[in-house]
Order: structure tokens, then C-alpha cells, then sequence
């Protein structure tokens, strides 16, 4: 009769097969689970689906905070604006919407309302402005030959009449298109009551000197500071 041994006997020697190498399976193995490798940056650039889901999350953000922003507008007495030209020093303003008593040297906020054919075309009329409060009525604003203009105070309450520099009025744009002064060459104006001459510290600000005066009543309110991180450049 055939036995069977659960034991080798002493002295047999067994042929086993060679150690596979790892990573190698055999029947009845358990299955190695390896971590695949970070995704790395080149593709979460070029990944359109990274990209779909940040442009949806930034579209969301910028509708709500526009939606805010409209709402504060319609039913709180002011709003915060980002002014980010260099007209003014750049930064955050708060736009007071019951206060419509400027003098010079105050911020306004204002629609852009031209009523010259050539700047409705040019820059359109959508635009908020924010400008420096120069001159208020009374105040003559002059044009030399050479389109250097100068804002004046009228002597009052025996104080002497005081001028200030208004800037020059450039003859063409950055895009070499023709620019026209509000005031004539050698010419003076003086304001009305309501009327403010605006201004923006920078050369290039489009301002009262093409535009001409605005009415204060049909400004947006009396922009306050609240956080300025650039200082002015004035010409």
C-alpha cells in the first residue's frame, strides 16, 4: 500500500522553485495595492477640469459680491468702492450716498455722463469715476495759450485770491487720437453754483479739463478713504 508522509523523511532533498521578485504574483498570491503617484503640477495646470471647477468658483464669488454690492447701494445710505486708477491714491473709499456738500480737496464719485459726442464715442458712458474736489462755484478756472490750466479762488472775507495748478490739457491720447480742452485756449471760466470742477492728480486723467464741470447733485456722493496704499502723482 502507498503511504503518504506529512513529514520528509530524514536526508530528502525537495526541488522549489526560485524566489519571484517583488511584485511578481503567483496563484493564490494576495494582490500587492500601491498608491498612485501625486498628480503633479504641470497637470493640475493643464487639467481642464481644475479649470472648469475654479472659473465656476470665481464666477459664483463674483456674483454674490456683486449682488452685495447692488444691494448695499439700493438701501444703506453709502457703499465701499476699490479705486484702482491712479487718478486719486489708489485704495478702498466709502461712498456716502446722503452727503452732497463738497468743497475743494474732497473725493466725489461720480456716473461718467459726457455731453461731448467725441468722449460718449471714445470712452463711452458706463463708467464710475472718483476724482479730487478742485473748485466749487465761484471758482474761475483759466486756460493760457499753451492749454496750462489754473483754478482760482476768488478773494472773500478778506482773504486774497488764491490759485492753483489745474493741469494741461494734452492735444492727443496715448493712441494718438485728438484731445479738446473744455476751456479755450486764453480763455476763463467761472463756475456755477451746483457745478464742481474735477480733477485727477495724474497727468493723463480724464477729467474736468475735457469734460468740463459736473453737477453735484447728480454725483453718486462724497467718497471718504478708508485704506489708501499709493500716494497720489500729481504732474
Amino acid at each position: 500500500m502507498e503511504k503518504h508522509l506529512d513529514v520528509a523523511p530524514e536526508g530528502a532533498h525537495f526541488l522549489t522553485p526560485p524566489a519571484e521578485p517583488d511584485g511578481a504574483g503567483t496563484t493564490g498570491e494576495v494582490a500587492r495595492t500601491t498608491t498612485p503617484p501625486e498628480e503633479g503640477t504641470l497637470a493640475r495646470l493643464t487639467s481642464k477640469r481644475r479649470w472648469k471647477a475654479s472659473l465656476y468658483d470665481v464666477t459664483i464669488w463674483f456674483l454674490f459680491g456683486l449682488l452685495i454690492t447692488t444691494m448695499m447701494k439700493m438701501y444703506m445710505p453709502g457703499y465701499p468702492v476699490i479705486v484702482g486708477s491712479p487718478s486719486i491714491p489708489e485704495g478702498f473709499y466709502w461712498v456716502d450716498k446722503t452727503d452732497h456738500n463738497f468743497k475743494p480737496n474732497d473725493y466725489v464719485s461720480f456716473d461718467f455722463r459726457p455731453t461731448q459726442t467725441w468722449l460718449q464715442g471714445r470712452y463711452g458712458r458706463q463708467a464710475v469715476h472718483t476724482k479730487i474736489v478742485l473748485g466749487v462755484a465761484g471758482d474761475v478756472v483759466r486756460a493760457d495759450q499753451d492749454l496750462n490750466l489754473t483754478l482760482c479762488h476768488p478773494a472773500h472775507d478778506g482773504i486774497a485770491e488764491s490759485c492753483v495748478p489745474a493741469g494741461h490739457v494734452f492735444l492727443t491720447d496715448s493712441m494718438n487720437r485728438p484731445l479738446y480742452s473744455w476751456v479755450p485756449p486764453g480763455h476763463q471760466y467761472t463756475l456755477r453754483p451746483g457745478e464742481l470742477w474735477v480733477y485727477g492728480t495724474h497727468p493723463k486723467s480724464l477729467d474736468s479739463r475735457y469734460h468740463g464741470p459736473i453737477l453735484a447733485a447728480a454725483t453718486n456722493g462724497k467718497a471718504r478713504p478708508l485704506w489708501q496704499f499709493s500716494h497720489p502723482v500729481w504732474e
